[in-house]
C-alpha cells in the first residue's frame, strides 16, 4: 500500500513522530493509502525552509516563475487519470466533478503563469521640479495556506500558484479529508523544477497545527477556506499579530426563479447549482425562491427529475451523486431535514440513506 508523506526542502519525510493515518474511500471505507502527519516539528521546519526559499525566490526573474507554472500545468494534465482517480477515491468526487477539477486547476496554473509578468507598480505626479515618485510591489515571503475538501485540488492551487507567481514561498495544509490531493503538488512541482522549499505541503491535525500560522512572525498572510467558526476564530487570532488574512467561508446561496422563467431551464439549473459535489460546495443553492405563479410547476418537475439522479459509485462515470465525505455528513443533513419539516416544510423526496451515500432530498 502506498505511503504518503510531508513535503518538505524538495522531499518528502516520514513523520518525525511516527503519526501515519489511514486514508480512506468514503464510498467504500476502503483504505487505500496511508499517509504520515506532520509533527509540530515538521512544521516548524516547513516555515523555516519556506523562509528561507523566500529570500532566493524573489529574486528569480518574471520568465522563471512562468516557466515552471506552464511546465507545472503540462505535467498536471499528463497525469489526468491518476488525478481523476485519487479525486474520486479521497473526496468522493464524481467523474465528470473530478475532471473538471483537473481542467480547471491546469487553467489556473497557467493563468498564474501570466500573472508572474504582471507584478506592476505605479508612477505619482509630484510637486518637486525634476522628481519622480513611483511605488513598487515586493514579495511578501511565505505564505501559509489551509485547503477544504470539497474542491481540494482547486483551493490549493488557487492559494499557492498566484502566491509563487507573485514570488513568495508557501505552506500549505491540506484538508484532513484530503491530503493526498495536496501532497500530489509536491511531486509535480518537483519535476517541473520549482527550487526546494518554495512549496510545501504538511498534512497535520488541527491540534498540532494549533496557532502556528498566526503567531509565527515569518509567515506574512494566511489565506484559509473553510467554515465559518473557523475563519472568524483565524481572522481574529492574525489580527492580533498584524497579519494578513483573507477567508473564504460557506454560503447560503439562493436561486431566485421568476414568474416568467423557463421553467424546464431553471430546473436543471437549479438542480446543478444543489446538487454538484453532494451539495458540499459554499455556493451551492441550497434555497431556491419560486414566483408563486409558477411555484407549483416547479415543484412538479424539481422533484420528479431529482427522483432521477443516479447515486452511486463516483467512479462509475453516469453517477451524479457521489458519497458524502464522512458519516457526520449524513446526521447533519438529517438535521436541518428535522428542523425544516418542524417548520412547516413538506419532505418531498429523499430521507434514505446507506452508509454515506443519501438520497436526494427536496423540501418545499
Amino acid at each position: 500500500m502506498k505511503e504518503y508523506m510531508p513535503f518538505i526542502n524538495g522531499k518528502n519525510i516520514p513523520s518525525k513522530e511516527g503519526k501515519i493515518i489511514d486514508d480512506r474511500n468514503p464510498a467504500t471505507g476502503e483504505v487505500f493509502a496511508k499517509v504520515h502527519l506532520a509533527s509540530v516539528e515538521d512544521i516548524e521546519e516547513a516555515i523555516s525552509t519556506a523562509y528561507a526559499a523566500s529570500k532566493f525566490l524573489a529574486k528569480t526573474t518574471p520568465r522563471e516563475k512562468e516557466a515552471v507554472l506552464l511546465k507545472a500545468a503540462d505535467i498536471f494534465e499528463s497525469r489526468t487519470d491518476e488525478i481523476r482517480t485519487i479525486l474520486m477515491r479521497e473526496s468522493g468526487s464524481v467523474y465528470a466533478k473530478a475532471m473538471f477539477e483537473i481542467g480547471l486547476v491546469a487553467d489556473i496554473l497557467r493563468v498564474a503563469a501570466g500573472e508572474a509578468r504582471r507584478v506592476f507598480g505605479q508612477t505619482f505626479t509630484s510637486n518637486d521640479p525634476g522628481v519622480l515618485s513611483y511605488s513598487t510591489r515586493r514579495p511578501l515571503g511565505v505564505i501559509a495556506g489551509i485547503s477544504p475538501f470539497n474542491a481540494p485540488m482547486i483551493l490549493s492551487t488557487k492559494k499557492f500558484a498566484m502566491a509563487i507567481a507573485a514570488g513568495n514561498a508557501f505552506v500549505l495544509k491540506p484538508s484532513s479529508h484530503t491530503p493526498i490531493c495536496g501532497l500530489i503538488f509536491g511531486e509535480i512541482f518537483k519535476e517541473a523544477g520549482l527550487p526546494d522549499g518554495v512549496l510545501n505541503i504538511i498534512p497535520c491535525s488541527s491540534n498540532d497545527l494549533g496557532e502556528i500560522f498566526q503567531t509565527d512572525p515569518r509567515i506574512s498572510m494566511i489565506t484559509l477556506t473553510g467554515s465559518r467558526r473557523v475563519g472568524k476564530l483565524v481572522a481574529a487570532s492574525a489580527a492580533k499579530h498584524l497579519k494578513k488574512c483573507t477567508v473564504e467561508l460557506g454560503g447560503k446561496s439562493p436561486t431566485i426563479v421568476l414568474g416568467d422563467a423557463n421553467v424546464d431551464y431553471a430546473v436543471d439549473t437549479a438542480m446543478f447549482s444543489i446538487f454538484l459535489h453532494q451539495g458540499q460546495i459554499c455556493m451551492a443553492g441550497s434555497r431556491i425562491i419560486v414566483e408563486e405563479n409558477i411555484y407549483d410547476e416547479f415543484c412538479e418537475k424539481f422533484t420528479a427529475k431529482v427522483k432521477t439522479l443516479k447515486v452511486g459509485n463516483p467512479e462509475d462515470p453516469s453517477t451524479i451523486i457521489g458519497p458524502l465525505i464522512e458519516e457526520a455528513q449524513c446526521k447533519f443533513i438529517d438535521g436541518l431535514i428535522d428542523d425544516a419539516v418542524v417548520k412547516g416544510a413538506k419532505l418531498l423526496s429523499g430521507r434514505e440513506h446507506e452508509g454515506v451515500f443519501l438520497q436526494t432530498d427536496c423540501c418545499f
